[in-house]
Parts: structure tokens; sequence; C-alpha cells
């Protein structure tokens, strides 16, 4: 069974190829999307992301916006990397979507209806959640998805 998903990004070309991945996987059910300023501006960002979504056949995604700016403040864009719109060359002047809610409250409706589904895993403690999806290499420092 799909896991359900909710993708927090600031689309720029990572988060694309990171959209097509969790979209194309069998593994995965995305259902929504939260998109806050980071390689772009929030505007562009929930821009991109519907524009990513609707390109692969994922439209049915609920998007929500969420913060323009971080907490301390601060932003720039970095427009050499993502290019000036966070798709690098590839530019489309609109892509319109009605956003239902904040990200804040999306993620938060969806948390409390998750533990009504039995999807958060109350017999297992966070680490141990952690632990069983993922496996960690001392030797490399890093951790990849892997089964036990």
């Amino acid at each position: 069974m799909p896991t359900p998903l909710i993708l927090d990004v600031d689309t720029g070309v990572d988060d694309m190829v990171a959209l097509l991945l969790a979209v194309a996987s069998p593994e995965s059910r995305p259902d929504r999307a939260t998109c806050v300023t980071g390689n772009v501006h929030v505007d562009m960002v929930t821009r991109n992301t519907s524009l990513v979504l609707e390109l692969a056949s994922a439209g049915g995604v609920e998007i929500a916006r969420g913060a323009s700016e971080p907490l301390d403040g601060g932003w720039q864009p970095f427009p050499v990397v993502h290019g000036p719109e966070g798709l690098g060359a590839y530019v489309r002047s609109r892509c319109e979507r009605d956003l239902g809610s904040s990200a804040a409250t999306l993620i938060a409706q969806e948390a409390a209806s998750a533990a009504g589904r039995g999807h958060a895993h109350r017999d297992r403690t966070p680490d141990e959640q952690w632990r069983s999806r993922w496996r960690w290499n001392p030797r490399s420092r890093r951790c990849w998805a892997g089964s036990r």
C-alpha cells in the first residue's frame, strides 16, 4: 500500500525532481504539498509546484501556501542555480490554481486525520519508526532507505 505524503517544498529544480519522483513511485501517494520561500519567493514556489504536478498528471494534489520568509528574515534569491523563476531556464507566464488553506492548517488537518486512520504508528516510538525505514552507514556518515 502506498505511503501517503505531505511534501514540503520550495520548488526549484531540485524539488521539481523530488515531486516527479514522489508522483512516479508506486511506494508513495503524494496527497498534499506545502510551499515556502526558499529557492524563489513563495508565490513563485506555489506556481512552480502547481505546474510540475499538473505536468506529472497529479493535478489533484492539494497545494497550500506557507511562509514567505525564514523565521530569522534575511531571505535572498539564488538565481544562479535555479534561474529567475526557480525552474532553471524554463519560464511559464501563468499557472492559475486555487489554493485552499495555509500550509500550517493543511499539515495539522492531515496529521489529525492520519491519526484517526491508524497511520500514526502509535505502537512504535519516532526513533523506531525512523530506524525501520532508514539505515545508517557510520563509515560514510550517510543514511539511505533500505529494508530490514
